[in-house]
């Protein structure tokens, strides 16, 4: 392996994604951010292998800046998982549903379970065309998200 401790190199940026005054950079060492046309020649520095390079000095106060590394664009497929779980979350939670409490004064829907004991209010199973009408309900939200899922997948080739 070489000893490279004794050596000087010269660095060049390379602004290749954006020309330096559309390159944002920001400082290591103080709250400066600018443009990559702002900063000062490098000079010396030690640099350690594996580190990002640095782009220019600070015209502040000196220190390395950086390119500022723009955030990953979100990945499209997160909203259609979201959907997914959701159908999901909705199959799940509407298994249990066997009936719902009704008010014995107002004759209107109250929250609790089977399980519950709701006073005041009387268990009331659904009707097999509630049933149903559920179901069909369930179905369509799978096919509204496969579709989704379908319709990524076709733009993304």
């Amino acid at each position: 392996m070489t000893d490279m401790t004794e050596q000087a190199y010269r660095a060049v940026t390379d602004w290749w994604h954006n020309p330096p005054e559309e390159t944002p950079c920001k400082c290591a060492s103080c709250d400066w951010q600018g443009m990559g046309d702002k900063l000062d020649e490098i000079g010396d520095c030690s640099l350690t292998p594996g580190d990002p390079s640095p782009a220019g000095r600070c015209p502040d106060c000196g220190a390395l800046a950086y390119v500022v590394q723009p955030e990953p664009a979100p990945d499209p497929r997160d909203a259609l998982i979201a959907d997914l779980v959701a159908a999901l979350t909705s199959i799940r939670n509407g298994c249990a549903e066997t009936g719902r409490w009704i008010d014995d004064e107002t004759s209107e829907a109250v929250d609790g379970g089977p399980d519950d004991d709701v006073p005041g209010a009387t268990w009331e199973p659904y009707t097999e065309e509630e049933t149903a009408l559920w179901h069909e309900g369930i179905v369509a939200k799978c096919d509204e998200a496969l579709a989704k899922v379908a319709a990524a997948e076709a733009r993304e080739g």
